[in-house]
This record gives structure tokens, C-alpha cells and sequence, in this order.
């Protein structure tokens, strides 16, 4: 009889430690540096997103779906509703193509994937600098809570046209799933994001989307 309890209970233990670990896990709060680490791209991700625009001269906001791909040297968000657009981001250019509406623009970024109107988010995919590089352009706010961590910067100088706050959070111990930006003329656009791939196949599923893109009327460098 012994034995069998004994028995019974090194049969639940595994079960006990895994709990008691994923307790541990859970309750232990990202820290700055953290996220940070966490939010430079090392392989390439796919998320599909939801972008939601809230704009001053609108009554509603305006919606629109889509796929984001981020490799370690571009970002690609391949819009497919409303209608179908691509933005093709590298470190020194910027495309934006609208086949249905015949617009093929190409724009020379003057600093590496200095994107106006996205600059605090580009910055933590693709920036080279530590934290300290950070404060020297934002105001940084970093708390965690709920199982959730949230990053908020405000630029300490920004234009009329410019981002004024930017916030990003995402769960604990995960990258980012949630991205708003503030602009100083009061317009707001907040994305969802979640993750569909990584590595091998995200990088295969962007390819396929860049290869679509072939035909445009301007040179796709940052394919």
C-alpha cells in the first residue's frame, strides 16, 4: 500500500513542477531591456494585421487588413482590404504601390528606415543603438501589469505632421501584438498584430509577395 501512494505521487509530481514553473513564468514581469531585445528583428515574421485609422476629418474611423512581413533588411505590409496596396520598406527606400488606382511611388529615406510617420516603431525593429541611444530621442515610459508589458515614447521634439506618442505592448514574455501611434495633429492609428510564421517559412511567404510586384513601373530595390 505503500508503494502504491509512493508510486501515485512520483506519477503526479511532473505534472506538480510544470504547474509550479508555468506559475513562475507567468508572474515574472518583462523588464525594459526585455522587450527591447525581444522587438529587434533577428529572423523574419509574418503577422496578419488590423489597422484602425481615426482621422479628425472623419466621422468613423476607417479600417484595413492585412499581411506584415519583418526580415532583419525590409518590411513589407501587403494591404488586402479595402483594396489592395503593397509598402515596401528597406533601409533606403520606400515604395508604395496601388495597381487599381495606377500609383507607383518611390520615396529616398535621407537615414536607414527613417520612415516619416513611423520613426519609433522602425527604430526598435531595425535601430543599431542601446537604450541610451533610445532617451536621447524619446521620453520613456515602461510598465508591465495583467500579464502584459506596454512601452510608451514621446519624441522630446516632433513637428506638426509628426508622431507625438507611440505605445506598443504585447503579452508577457511574447513580442508585440498591439502598436498605436498619436500624431500631433490629433490623428490616431492603432494595429493589431498576430503572428501567422517565422524563419524559413515567413521569409518564403514575403518572397512570394515581392515577386508579385515585378510588373510595377519603378525599380523594387529592397527585394
Amino acid at each position: 500500500m505503500f508503494r502504491k501512494r509512493w508510486g501515485t505521487r512520483l506519477s503526479l509530481l511532473p505534472f506538480v513542477l510544470v504547474a509550479m514553473l508555468n506559475h513562475l513564468q507567468a508572474a515574472s514581469p518583462d523588464s525594459l531591456v526585455d522587450v527591447l531585445e525581444r522587438m529587434r528583428i533577428q529572423e523574419t515574421q509574418h503577422f496578419r494585421y488590423r489597422e484602425i485609422r481615426m482621422m479628425r476629418m472623419l466621422v468613423d474611423p476607417s479600417k484595413a487588413m492585412g499581411d506584415m512581413y519583418i526580415s532583419p533588411h525590409r518590411l513589407v505590409i501587403s494591404q488586402q482590404s479595402p483594396r489592395l496596396t503593397t509598402t515596401a520598406i528597406s533601409a533606403e527606400r520606400m515604395l508604395y504601390i496601388d495597381d487599381d488606382q495606377e500609383i507607383y511611388r518611390s520615396l529616398k529615406l535621407e537615414r536607414p528606415f527613417a520612415v516619416p510617420g513611423m520613426e519609433p516603431f522602425m527604430w526598435l525593429v531595425f535601430g543599431s543603438g542601446g537604450l541610451a541611444d533610445l532617451e536621447k530621442e524619446y521620453k520613456i515610459e515602461f510598465n508591465t501589469g495583467g500579464q502584459r508589458w506596454r512601452l510608451q515614447l514621446t519624441p522630446h521634439n516632433y513637428g506638426e505632421h509628426d508622431i507625438a506618442r507611440f505605445w506598443v505592448s504585447g503579452n508577457t514574455g511574447l513580442g508585440p501584438d498591439n502598436l498605436l501611434l498619436e500624431y500631433a495633429d490629433g490623428d490616431r492609428s492603432e494595429w493589431q498584430l498576430l503572428v501567422q510564421s517565422r524563419g524559413g517559412a515567413a521569409e518564403q511567404e514575403m518572397r512570394r509577395t515581392l515577386d508579385q510586384l515585378r510588373n510595377c513601373q519603378i525599380p523594387l530595390d529592397c527585394g
